[in-house]
């Protein structure tokens, strides 16, 4: 097993994009990224390295919930928290890493947006 890899959002995002928003979006770039043309999907990334690294690049200011979720929620899912958290270390600015514990936890959650709200 190799010790990392590392995926540059930089080479996948327009050139004046400076925050990710949108689950399509985030749904979107994971398809692009993780085709076996370009790199590999993720259980096959996961086998060959020990860390996966994502940069960020320090013009994108934010990323909410929705495009992180769409970007990694079935992998969180798949993997845990703890897992995740130690296979895929996400380099971007100090917001964008601020959030990642949350966002983690919000796509573990089992429940429907409905079961949440309490209504029906």
């Amino acid at each position: 097993m190799e010790n990392q890899t590392i995926i540059d959002l930089n080479l996948h995002l327009s050139s004046d994009t400076t925050a990710l928003v949108g689950r399509d979006r985030g749904e979107t770039l994971a398809k692009k990224i993780f085709t076996p043309k370009v790199a590999g999907i993720p259980k096959e990334l996961e086998a060959k390295y020990k860390v996966i690294v994502i940069n960020i690049p320090p013009r994108i200011v934010s990323m909410n919930k929705s495009y992180f979720l769409g970007f990694f929620e079935a992998i969180i899912q798949r993997l845990g928290r703890d897992a995740f958290l130690s296979k895929y270390i996400i380099n971007g600015s100090d917001y964008i890493k601020n959030k990642i514990s949350s966002y983690v936890e919000a796509a573990l959650l089992k429940s429907s947006q409905g079961e949440i709200l309490d209504v029906d």
